[in-house]
């Protein structure tokens, strides 16, 4: 009985985004056999540079192409994170970003500050 309720929740887990499988160096036709049926969300172009997309898998992964090549990838990560459980919720993320050199946002960490029955507000 227990190996029955075991099998769902493997299904949920072996299908998961395969952009962990996607590294620098792989071209784009290798991307798409990996990705398969997960296309980008958004893909970003820049006119003062040719060639370079940046492919974006929701707001927290991405990836740049130069040339049909992926030169970077990238992913939010939670720098730290903490509060008073059910007064208040603080969380600092660096935002996933692909941009060529020069054209980066550089905008830094973003603050969360979350307090329940209130809503929350992000900060740059």
């Amino acid at each position: 009985m227990r190996a029955l309720l075991f099998l769902p929740l493997l299904g949920l887990v072996a299908c998961g985004h395969p952009f962990k499988r996607i590294h620098p160096g792989m071209t784009v036709a290798e991307v798409r056999e990996v990705t398969g049926d997960h296309a980008p969300t958004d893909v970003r172009t820049w006119p003062q540079a040719p060639g370079q997309e940046a492919w974006y898998y929701g707001p927290d992964r991405c990836i740049l192409v130069v040339n049909d090549v992926v030169r970077q990838k990238s992913v939010t990560r939670t720098r730290a994170s903490g509060g008073i459980p059910g007064v208040v919720r603080v969380s600092v993320r660096d935002q996933a970003e692909c941009a060529p050199p020069g054209l980066e946002a550089n905008a830094g960490p973003s603050t969360n500050v979350s307090v329940p029955g209130f809503g929350g507000a992000t900060v740059r």
